[in-house]
C-alpha cells in the first residue's frame, strides 16, 4: 500500500487570527522529502479571508497564500498597536536536485496605523541558501508602488550581512571564514513616509542618501562611508518649531561617524551645533562623544 508520510487537520473549524475558520473535507499534506511535498489545505473565513497550502501534480512546488487578514480585528485582541488595512501573504517552495528556493510577496492594503493613514506597503524577497553553509537572501519593499528599500544578504557561518534602504549589496572577496564585504547605495529614502508612526507629533520633509561599506568581522562590523540629509526639517507640533538640518555629508570611517560642526537650524540664522565621533563598532552598545554649541540661537519661535 501507499506508506507516504501524510497528516489530516483538525479540528474542522478552526479560530486562527481570533477569526473563525472552515477546513476544506478532503484536506492533507504530504512530505516525502524535501524535494517532493503535496497538499490542499484550505481554510476558509469571513470576508473573503482564507489560507491555502497548496500543489499541482505536474509541479514540484508548494505554495502558501494568505488573504485578507483584517488587521483591525487582530488589534482588537492581540497585543499590537490599533491598525487597519487587509494583509496579503504569497509563499512559494521550490526544490531543486541540489538546493531549493523560496520566494515570498506580501502586501498591506490601505494601511492605517493609529488613525493616521499611510497607503500600501508590499514586499518580495527570494531566500536561498547555498554551499558550504552560505545563504543568500533578498528583497524590496515598496510604499504606494515606489520603491523604498532593497535589502540584499549573505550569511555565512551563521553570520549575516545586510543592507537596508534604499540599497544595494555587492559581495566582494571573501576574507576569512565568516567574514563578508558589501557595499551600500542609499539613493533616496523620502522621510516622510515615517509621519504616520509618529502619530501626528511630528511632521519630517526630505530625503535620506549615503553610501556605506561593511565588513563583517568575528570581532564584530567595521563600517565606512557618509550619510546625508538632503533638504531635510522636522516640524515638532509640541513646540510650535521647525527644525531644519545640515545638508552636510556625515563621514563614517573606522565605524566612528564623525561630526564636524553640524548644524540644526531654527527660523534663526545661529545653528545648534555638534561636533565629535559616535562609535558604532558594538551593536546596541554605541558610545559617543559629542561637543555642543549654541550662541544666540532662537530655539522656539512663540511670535
Amino acid at each position: 500500500g501507499d506508506t507516504r508520510p501524510s497528516s489530516r487537520s483538525v479540528p474542522a473549524e478552526p479560530v486562527l487570527a481570533f477569526m473563525p475558520f472552515k477546513l476544506n473535507p478532503e484536506n492533507y499534506v504530504e512530505v516525502r522529502s524535501l524535494k517532493s511535498l503535496s497538499a490542499d489545505l484550505k481554510l476558509t473565513g469571513p470576508e473573503n479571508a482564507a489560507l491555502w497550502i497548496h500543489s499541482n501534480a505536474d509541479s514540484t512546488e508548494l505554495a502558501v497564500e494568505i488573504n485578507q487578514i483584517d488587521l483591525q480585528q487582530l488589534s482588537r485582541f492581540a497585543a499590537i498597536p490599533d491598525m487597519q488595512g487587509r494583509v496579503n501573504v504569497a509563499l512559494r517552495y521550490v526544490p531543486s536536485d541540489v538546493s531549493y528556493l523560496i520566494a515570498a510577496d506580501a502586501n498591506i492594503d490601505n494601511l492605517i496605523f493609529r488613525g493616521q493613514p499611510v497607503g500600501e506597503l508590499l514586499l518580495n524577497g527570494v531566500y536561498l541558501p547555498l554551499d558550504n553553509n552560505r545563504h543568500r537572501f533578498d528583497a524590496h519593499f515598496y510604499h504606494n508602488e515606489s520603491e523604498l528599500a532593497t535589502v540584499s544578504g549573505l550569511s555565512l557561518s551563521g553570520r549575516v550581512v545586510a543592507s537596508s534602504a534604499p540599497c544595494y549589496l555587492q559581495p566582494q572577496q571573501k576574507q576569512a571564514q565568516g567574514a563578508i564585504d558589501g557595499t551600500m547605495q542609499f539613493d533616496r529614502i523620502p522621510l516622510s513616509e515615517l509621519n504616520p508612526f509618529f502619530g501626528g507629533a511630528v511632521d519630517m520633509q526630505g530625503v535620506l542618501r549615503g553610501r556605506l561599506t561593511l565588513e563583517s568581522r568575528d570581532r564584530g562590523p567595521i563600517w565606512n562611508g557618509y550619510l546625508q540629509l538632503d533638504s531635510t526639517s522636522m516640524y515638532v507640533r509640541a513646540v510650535g518649531t521647525r527644525f531644519r538640518f545640515d545638508d552636510q555629508e556625515v563621514d563614517i570611517k573606522d565605524s566612528k561617524l564623525r561630526l564636524t560642526k553640524y548644524g540644526i537650524y531654527t527660523t534663526g540664522g545661529n545653528p545648534f551645533t555638534i561636533s565629535g565621533t559616535v562609535d558604532l563598532s558594538k551593536p546596541m552598545k554605541e558610545t559617543a562623544d559629542l561637543r555642543l554649541a549654541a550662541q544666540d540661537m532662537l530655539l522656539i519661535d512663540a511670535s
